[in-house]
């Protein structure tokens, strides 16, 4: 009698359960079908996402803008830039690196929209191959005068920090963490196989997470929800980003400033910056200071021309004023012509007073002698210090990165402060120092 009352007890315990399991088991089915899972002999159906674009990243106008600045007769290659990392991943699906391994074809890209000349040193399978089967000679290719390499040396993740707060039940959250990557490239001679330019860059990529979570009864039942927004920088898109950056600055490097100061005007300090003594941002601080001062002398050099040239008319006025001689009184006639007497002589008449003798003014000095020795003055104190000896790469070894051919400053003439605007400067030479600016030109330049 107790057992079977026992059993009843516990089928009428077991139906409610029973009836919520049934329930669940139709909203998965239903929502297995929502979710494209398809039965196992046939296809699953693709899913369409965003569509194909091309990479663009900050920097991608600012190499743009250096096409036609860098002559077509010096080729450039892309060398070895390895993962030096040695971190990895392992997870259920197998193991891989964190940093992508295709540095060294990133950098290719980015010199190729710098609109350099361009020979490639990533694959030379091709070419050793078809020099093997006797078609193709190796002498036939094109030596690089410049290659770029370098590697990626650093991956490290940085601690983050965590907080949330809940109140009866239910609270939000947020958390934090960063990775820092770095990387070191050079250009080098090839000829020489001397290092003419060098860059380290770093990027902490950025991770974040927030949500909110509350659990609550609804009568005899909890519910218990949990919603979030996690965050993060693609970590190869940001490594992309610093190599396209790394590239301009070594292009840069051996580029007068003048020639790429309105290209890396187009960089946004937001997305990446290179303000390190001896890179760039020193070159263009500078060349700024320079300019500035060169601006000012120019301003007190006309400032001092417009005044010896005040001076000048007004002691010319003074001088006329003072040589002019007085006008003549006309004499009174007499009253009565005596007649002379017979058999005397008329009186001689009487001589004319001496005329007044006008003073002979020297010429004054003209003002273009003022504007000389200013202009001589100016180039004398605009001159940037040179760069120590060791540290300039030899004439022979490193070809200048010019397209046109080294321009010349001409002597300061004794002409109008107009014809000294024409003066051209001296291009410069990041390894010696900042042009001498004339004072018009600085001017122009500014």
């Amino acid at each position: 009698m107790g057992g079977k009352r026992f059993m009843r007890l516990t089928r009428l315990r077991l139906k409610p359960a029973a009836r919520i399991t049934g329930k669940c088991i139709a909203l998965l089915a239903a929502l297995s079908a929502c979710t494209g899972i398809a039965p196992h002999d046939k296809n699953a159906k693709l899913v369409q996402g965003p569509p194909i674009a091309d990479v663009q990243t900050p920097f991608d106008q600012a190499l743009t803008c250096l096409n036609g600045k860098i002559s077509p007769r010096l080729r450039f290659a892309v060398g070895i830039i390895p993962d030096l990392t040695g971190r990895e991943q392992y997870n259920d699906g197998g193991a891989g690196k964190f940093v992508s391994q295709g540095a060294g074809e990133v950098v290719q890209s980015a010199l190729f929209k710098a609109g350099v000349s361009l020979v490639n040193r990533r694959d030379q399978m091709v070419s050793t191959n078809e020099a093997s089967w006797g078609i193709r000679t190796m002498r036939q290719q094109v030596p690089a005068d410049f290659y770029v390499s370098g590697s990626i040396n650093s991956l490290d993740f940085i601690p983050g920090g965590a907080t949330y707060a809940v109140i009866g039940g239910i609270g939000p959250r947020y958390r934090q963490n960063r990775i820092l990557i770095a990387l070191d490239l050079s250009v080098t001679n090839a000829t020489t196989g001397q290092i003419v330019a060098n860059i380290p860059l770093q990027k902490q990529i950025f991770a974040d997470e927030w949500g909110i979570t509350g659990a609550r009864f609804a009568g005899n039942t909890l519910v218990d929800a949990d919603a979030g927004v996690q965050q993060r920088e693609p970590l190869n898109f940001a490594l992309r980003q610093v190599l396209y950056l790394a590239t301009f600055e070594l292009l840069t490097q051996l580029m007068p400033v003048r020639q790429y100061a309105e290209c890396r005007s187009l960089i946004d300090d937001g997305a990446g910056e290179v303000t390190g003594p001896g890179t760039t941002g020193e070159f263009i601080r500078k060349y700024e200071a320079a300019k500035a001062r060169a601006e000012e002398r120019r301003k007190q050099a006309l400032e001092a021309v417009a005044a010896a040239e005040a001076r000048e008319a007004e002691a010319q006025d003074s001088e006329t004023a003072e040589a002019a001689p007085a006008k003549p009184q006309p004499a009174a006639e007499p009253a009565s012509e005596a007649q002379p007497a017979a058999g005397t002589t008329a009186a001689a008449p009487a001589a004319d007073p001496p005329a007044t003798p006008v003073p002979v003014v020297a010429e004054p000095a003209t003002p273009a002698r003022a504007v000389k020795a200013a202009a001589r003055a100016e180039q004398d104190a605009v001159t940037v210090p040179a760069a120590p000896a060791d540290a300039d790469p030899a004439p022979e070894a490193v070809p200048r990165l010019e397209k046109a051919a080294t321009t010349t400053r001409p002597a300061p003439s004794d002409a109008s402060p107009e014809a000294a605007d024409t003066a051209t400067p001296e291009p410069p030479d990041p390894k010696r120092g900042l042009p001498v600016l004339p004072p018009a030109a600085a001017g122009r330049e500014a």
